[in-house]
């Protein structure tokens, strides 16, 4: 108990969740902010926002934005739970547990015809609020996605 309370009191991460943290050089042109998907490239590891196209692997949430000496930009991103959309309506409480695929960049669909794998179903909530109906967020997928597991990088 004293190890955790001196862990816990140093300000150190302890990281419950089990999440994974990667750092990508960001692709040419490609403008990412805090919060965004990521995914990179699987032969060249450049990182950019979700497209709906294969060969690309997803490694989690932008947490921070690094500009570089050279002019580069880094990417620092986190796996783990996070929440998409469902704006389609194709994904029900059935479908736990089943992979989904970027069908945009904040978006998720079942079919994976060259598309990017966003992660695992884990859960699905649906709003009643009218605003969010409107604009297609009343449908939340909850997805796991686990930069190690599944993953076809070689590190």
């Amino acid at each position: 108990m004293k190890l955790i309370s001196a862990f816990l009191t140093s300000n150190s991460f302890f990281n419950v969740s089990n999440e994974h943290v990667s750092m990508f050089i960001v692709e040419k042109g490609e403008v990412i902010e805090k919060g965004d998907f990521v995914v990179v490239n699987t032969r060249t590891l450049l990182a950019r926002k979700p497209v709906e196209r294969s060969g690309y692997f997803t490694v989690g949430v932008a947490a921070r934005i690094i500009d570089q000496a050279d002019g580069n930009q880094a990417v620092i991103c986190v796996d783990g739970y996070h929440m998409l959309y469902d704006p389609d309506e194709n994904i029900s409480e059935s479908d736990i547990g089943k992979e989904c695929y970027f069908s945009g960049e904040n978006s998720v669909t079942l079919d994976n015809i060259n598309k990017t794998k966003a992660g695992i179903i884990e859960g699905i909530e649906v709003s009643d609020d009218p605003i969010d109906i409107e604009d297609g967020t009343d449908r939340i997928v909850w997805v796991k996605n686990d930069l190690i597991e599944g993953s076809d990088l070689v590190w």
